[in-house]
């Protein structure tokens, strides 16, 4: 990797750290600090041969697990539709990548209406008691972590850092009620 430049090194390496291999146009869009074009990152790559090919196996592995947790994902969304005080949800981590092990939650962050994150947030930890990981879990296969609340009147989120920026980017909307057709 020593002839790559060290942003797109950087962005390998962050992207490593959760046994994610990029292909050529996810390494193009997730670049930070550059601006190297599509056909510049394939050349880069072309140049270093094979690259984390055992992760593809992983990659595709981890994949089929998501899939189960879309659908738990997308049974969660109709019952968090029902609060008149969720503004949107979206899935995020490493479901919102498609990169779930087996054992994995289901991260979701969940935007309030304006004054309204603290009830809400109580009120829908009750009614996903059951559904939900909970804290001292060491693991919670298939359980529902919502782990980022924000409410709509307050989306600036700090510190900024790489984890969160890649948290946001990466988040993918499970349900909006302002913009329904966007809905997964």
């Amino acid at each position: 990797m020593a002839s790559l430049p060290p942003s797109l090194r950087d962005t390998l390496a962050y992207f490593a750290k959760y046994n994610y291999p990029l292909t050529a146009e996810e390494l193009w869009f997730w670049q930070h600090g550059t601006t190297f074009s599509k056909l510049e990152i394939r050349n880069f790559l072309g140049k270093l041969g094979q690259l984390e090919i055992r992760n593809w196996q992983l990659r595709r592995q981890r994949e089929q697990f998501s899939k189960k947790k879309w659908l738990i994902a997308r049974q969660v969304r109709e019952s968090l539709k029902r609060f008149p005080s969720i503004a949107a949800v979206y899935v995020t981590g490493a479901l919102a990548m498609n990169n779930c092990p087996e054992n994995d939650d289901i991260d979701i962050m969940i935007i309030t209406s304006p004054n309204t994150l603290w009830p809400t947030r109580f009120f829908v930890n009750l009614l996903l008691n059951s559904l939900r990981r909970h804290p001292g879990d060491a693991t919670a296969p298939d359980k529902i972590c919502p782990n980022l609340w924000l409410d709509s009147n307050h989306l600036q989120i700090t510190p900024h850092d790489i984890y969160r920026a890649h948290e946001i980017l990466q988040a993918k909307i499970l349900w909006d009620r302002a913009q329904p057709t966007l809905n997964l």
